[in-house]
């Protein structure tokens, strides 16, 4: 049974993609207030251009533009900047915080990129720029520029005072204490200062050693920490340890199914800007060449079963059976290949470790491979009445998995320790062993018990 507020969200889209069908301004204003930005952006997509011509203008002229356009996917976001006017735009950028604005700003389309810079005002512009400098992938490209900090002598009444001024225009969930040339001295929850005496003292009753990134430290970096400390924020600082901006938990949201989404895509060979939104063209390009790649290696699978082609012709039921040993080979070494990935992505275990996890997994495989090789064989002897043929299914499944549990831990393992992604094409590499591996011991099982079978 769906959940209430689930049906509820339902119902108000399907109400406001009624009143957008009808092009009713009015109504779609009315409907929209109800809901939320992340359900409006995926609309978007699959509106007609009168019907996204109308929402566009309901999104603009209720001011709610900026929130719903940072939800975007980059490649919606980047197809929508590019049929905005300049001034719509110019909206976009200056109505939420950097680092969202930013986020917007880097999928402007180079035609309006020269034009939107001369418009937007120089702080912001500076602002972008200077996160611009830092590495895609970096802290400092997520982080933002514009933070609450304050002196180590400022009372908690005025410090209070300062928050109530200053909360309408940003969120405010650390007060970050500085000395006078920027440097961190400490952090202040809004818990520690509300339930402090009035006239005490930040540097008082601040966190002397908070939990820090670096500017230039990896964004995944951050997210682990928020992950670990349960942190709804973390302060940036550069290599000289001054303040220069700050983490949010929804940033680090974001790291993190961004990290998932990539991880997820090299496993199987795909690039991270392959989208559902992506051109059919971008999308061959992308996904091509680990589509040649499997190529050969499926060529590879073929020679070794195309060793065996007497056997083949001799005894017509190994063809049926050989997709049951790589096919579950397959799967249990996608299995592994899964948890130990996960594994070294979260920390959960070091390089030192790995022989341990590598006789886990090997065992694991072994038992799965006993227990439905088992099952197979007992099928196979029922349905062709022969034992021997099942023998020879129960042997290879128990190899095979045995393969596929050492090879589904070895592979990221061996990746990592070349300074590679272990998520990299795992899954294209690891299905070659299992399909390459079951055929082989397979089908040389079987030629070895022949007379047998025949």
């Amino acid at each position: 049974m769906m959940a209430l507020p689930v049906r509820r969200k339902k119902v108000k889209i399907d109400a406001l993609r009624a009143a957008l069908e009808a092009h009713e301004f009015e109504n779609v204003a009315k409907v929209m207030e109800g809901v939320a930005g992340a359900d409006i952006a995926p609309m978007l997509t699959t509106l007609d251009e009168e019907a996204k011509a109308l929402l566009l203008q309901v999104i603009f002229s209720s001011k709610r533009a900026a929130d719903i356009f940072a939800e975007m996917p980059d490649k919606l976001l980047a197809d929508l900047l590019g049929e905005l006017s300049i001034p719509r735009i110019l909206t976009l950028l200056q109505s939420v915080e950097v680092d969202d604005a930013f986020d917007i700003y880097q999928e402007v389309p180079e035609e309006f990129r020269l034009e939107v810079d001369s418009a937007l005002p120089a702080g912001r512009l500076q602002q972008f720029k200077r996160l611009q400098q830092y590495s895609k992938h970096s802290v400092g490209r997520r982080m933002d520029p514009d933070f609450f900090a304050i002196g180590p002598t400022v009372s908690t009444d005025d410090a209070i005072a300062r928050v109530r001024a200053q909360v309408s225009e940003e969120q405010i969930f650390y007060i970050y204490v500085i000395d006078e040339t920027q440097h961190l001295l400490g952090v202040v929850s809004m818990r520690q200062l509300v339930s402090s005496p009035s006239e005490v003292r930040l540097q008082d009753i601040m966190t002397k050693t908070p939990v820090v990134v670096r500017d230039t430290d990896d964004a995944d970096i951050a997210a682990k920490l928020v992950a670990d400390y349960h942190y709804l924020g973390l302060p940036v600082v550069n290599n000289d340890g001054k303040l220069v901006g700050m983490i949010r938990v929804d940033d680090v949201i974001d790291i993190i199914n961004e990290e998932a989404t990539k991880d997820i895509y090299q496993m199987f060979g795909l690039s991270i800007e392959d989208r559902v939104f992506s051109t059919p063209l971008e999308s061959i390009v992308k996904r091509l060449p680990w589509m040649v790649i499997n190529l050969a290696t499926v060529f590879l699978a073929s020679w070794v079963v195309g060793l065996f082609e007497n056997s083949i012709e001799k005894v017509v039921a190994l063809a049926t059976f050989m997709p049951i040993v790589a096919g579950m080979g397959g799967n249990g070494g996608t299995q592994t290949l899964t948890v130990v990935t996960r594994g070294l992505a979260l920390g959960e275990f070091a390089f030192t470790q790995a022989y341990r996890a590598i006789l886990k997994e090997i065992f694991v495989g072994i038992s799965i491979g006993a227990i439905t090789g088992l099952i197979t064989a007992g099928v196979v002897w029922i349905w062709k009445g022969n034992p021997w043929l099942g023998f020879v299914l129960f042997v290879a499944m128990i190899l095979n998995m045995m393969i596929a549990g050492f090879t589904g831990t070895a592979i990221p393992l061996l990746l990592r320790t070349l300074k590679q992604d272990p998520a990299i094409g795992g899954g294209v590499i690891m299905t070659t062993f299992t399909d390459v591996f079951g055929f082989l011991t397979f089908l040389g099982i079987a030629t070895l018990l022949l007379k047998y079978l025949v």
